[in-house]
């Protein structure tokens, strides 16, 4: 199996006026493979979002990058805008948390959908409205050309959700990094947009780096987990021998943190991690 991502001692920091540097990233190593899912996960501040972007090569302006972090071969770092935009258009896509931040409000859905494949591939309007009502279709959205001709504020927060969805997998992107994407979702929707996004990586074979907080849905989901704590990744396991025996003590201090249904708290155990048990 090749590696689709390959991140070598990446480590980045943003300068400080009162301070030397902020370290972002301290040394993560990372593998992705093709056609596999990997959730990384972690409480906030960890590192996450931060090391998947930088598989676009979206960069902290001003920050201090070293390692490597290589997508299909193509290293990332000290990549020129060329290259990166060639990355960005056919090898990775990004789904972000919060899609109403991420898509037009004062364009249609259909804009939205048709305008890399208008303007960077080249398809005519009428190939990439049909395309992308396909696309619609394909991640369970009915009546899809009315829907190319409505407002993101028409849709509701799943509906739109799954927009995004269609439109990281317009360009039929090898990679795919979801940041979160069920976050601000309820419970039921969360179920639904997740379901949709294994059956694509299923059904296109893509690699799929998902990035959450619940460790149950990770374990639930994905082919292995990695846990971050402070820039760093602490443990790498197949996610059922993570969730079942972990082995660093941040990860079991992180799962006995999990609320229970079973056993009611009056206070969650505090996860406390010093220097010394971080590598």
């Amino acid at each position: 199996m090749s590696r689709a991502v390959e991140i070598n001692d990446l480590k980045i920091s943003i300068p400080q006026r009162r301070e030397d540097e902020k370290e972002l990233l301290r040394g993560v190593n990372l593998q992705l493979q093709s056609g596999e899912s990997l959730a990384l996960v972690g409480e906030s501040g960890s590192g996450k979002s931060i090391t998947a972007r930088s598989i676009l090569g979206m960069f902290p302006r001003g920050a201090k990058v070293s390692g490597s972090v290589k997508v299909d071969g193509t290293e990332i770092v000290g990549a020129s805008s060329r290259e990166l935009r060639r990355v960005r258009r056919s090898g990775v896509a990004m789904i972000f948390q919060d899609p109403r931040a991420h898509i037009n409000p004062v364009r249609t859905v259909g804009h939205f959908l048709t305008e890399t494949l208008i303007v960077s591939s080249g398809w005519s309007r009428k190939d990439a409205e049909e395309c992308a009502a396909q696309l619609l279709r394909d991640v369970g959205i009915p009546n899809a050309k009315e829907r190319l001709n409505q407002y993101p504020h028409q849709l509701s927060g799943g509906l739109l959700q799954r927009v995004m969805i269609a439109g990281a997998l317009a360009d039929e992107p090898a990679i795919l990094l979801a940041d979160e994407p069920t976050t601000a979702l309820d419970v039921t929707t969360q179920e639904e947009v997740m379901a949709i996004l294994m059956e694509m990586r299923q059904e296109k074979g893509l690699a799929m780096l998902f990035i959450t907080h619940d460790l149950e849905l990770a374990a639930a989901t994905c082919d292995h987990t990695a846990v971050m704590y402070k820039g760093r990744v602490l443990e790498v396991n197949t996610s059922k021998e993570l969730h079942d025996s972990p082995e660093h003590p941040y990860t079991v201090q992180l799962l006995a943190a999990r609320p229970s249904v079973a056993e009611r708290r009056h206070r969650l155990p505090v996860v406390d991690m010093s220097e010394e048990q971080l590598p």
